[in-house]
């Protein structure tokens, strides 16, 4: 077996970590994850194992025979830092912290008793040893976590800014409560030492508290994510018992509007901007209807406004607009003509009965600078 004091090995880098000793690495070991990742334990395990195989087989055959990963469910609101917990921290005691973690009262530390020689006595301060964390960790998310999903789309629509705001409101208070009693909590297996209808108003109340102050843009943000996992399952499991799903569907519904609504915040260039740049891709063009059209090269754009015309037939528009437009970046080093012949031409086709009516250059030209 690779030494373990030996830094340069990668037995020698987590038996650091693990503070293994040679004297001592038959011994065993538990690794507590803390973070709030779904069979956290199973996750690390597997990725510890997985780079063990391929730096070190004899290291990855010890962790299997001496290292247990006790999976762990952990749940309490820490909102983002702010300005004024920054200010509050050094005012208060006289430390200038630029990152000061703000926290609910409440905390729960569900932890799977799965531990090598014996397990720490957590459970004096709090924590709850259980066989399995798993529905546990199902009813966090199916409650809590889609819970503050759906008060965050709904409460943005409706113009809150914090989740403590939209729970003040008796409709979605009531609306909250009304989803979890009859769309999530019989679908929940019962918990050992959790009173459902005492975790229900707990959640409610942590909700409310003015002090945690915490923003939609917070809660909202990646629910393309999310849903997937909080919310759309539930769904699934509803629709296969053939129970009403009009409260949770209502949550998706209001997620794409909102979702439209972020991106109508995005202006047309901060698109094209993050698509050239994802894509690698000098020229892109956007066409605007009636409003003409923005040509993208590089880092400079060329607009054109449009042509007030009287149309008859947009067929073959689109086409001649884009045929127009290629030729002119062929043949012309002058790309607002390009735009503008390209916008020109499209408007033209449009004015006459048909896909192809006959145009000519001069006729064009004048179109776009009439006398």
């Amino acid at each position: 077996m690779a030494n373990p004091n030996d830094p340069k090995t990668a037995f020698g880098y987590i038996a650091a970590a693990l503070n293994i000793r040679k004297e001592n690495y038959t011994q065993a070991f538990t690794v507590q994850s803390c973070d709030n990742i779904q069979h956290n334990g199973a996750v690390t395990r597997k990725m510890l194992l997985t780079f063990a195989k391929q730096q070190d087989p004899q290291l990855s055959q010890w962790i299997v025979r001496h290292v247990e990963f006790p999976n762990a469910m952990v749940d309490r609101i820490p909102p983002v830092t702010t300005k004024a917990d920054i200010d509050h921290v050094e005012q208060t005691f006289g430390l200038k912290d630029e990152w000061p973690i703000t926290c609910e009262s409440f905390s729960q530390w569900v932890i799977e008793d799965n531990f090598s020689n014996g397990r720490p006595n957590w459970d004096l301060a709090g924590a709850q040893f259980v066989t399995d964390v798993t529905p546990y960790e199902k009813t966090k998310i199916r409650l809590l976590n889609a819970g503050h999903s759906a008060l965050g789309l709904l409460g943005s629509i409706h113009g809150y800014a914090t989740i403590d705001e939209t729970v003040f409101d008796k409709d979605f208070s009531e609306y909250l409560r009304a989803f979890m009693d009859l769309k999530v909590t019989p679908l929940l297996d019962k918990l050992d030492g959790i009173d459902l209808n005492h975790y229900k108003d707990t959640l409610i109340e942590r909700f409310s508290n003015p002090n945690i102050k915490d923003s939609m843009a917070r809660i909202c943000s990646e629910s393309s994510a999310k849903l997937p996992k909080f919310l759309i399952t539930t769904i699934h499991e509803n629709l296969a018992a053939d129970r009403d799903c009009s409260l949770a569907a209502l949550v998706i519904a209001t997620w794409c509007l909102y979702s439209d609504k972020q991106i109508m915040k995005i202006t047309l260039e901060q698109n094209l901007e993050f698509i050239a740049a994802k894509t690698n891709t000098p020229y892109m063009c956007v066409t605007k209807g009636s409003h003409g059209a923005l040509l993208k090269i590089n880092d400079k754009n060329y607009y054109n406004s449009g042509y007030l015309i009287k149309v008859l037939d947009t067929v073959g528009a689109g086409d001649s607009f884009l045929g127009s437009l290629i030729y002119q970046l062929c043949t012309s080093t002058n790309a607002q003509y390009a735009v503008d012949f390209a916008c020109a031409v499209g408007a033209m086709v449009a004015q006459h009965n048909g896909a192809t009516p006959e145009l000519f250059i001069a006729d064009i030209e004048q179109f776009i600078n009439p006398v």
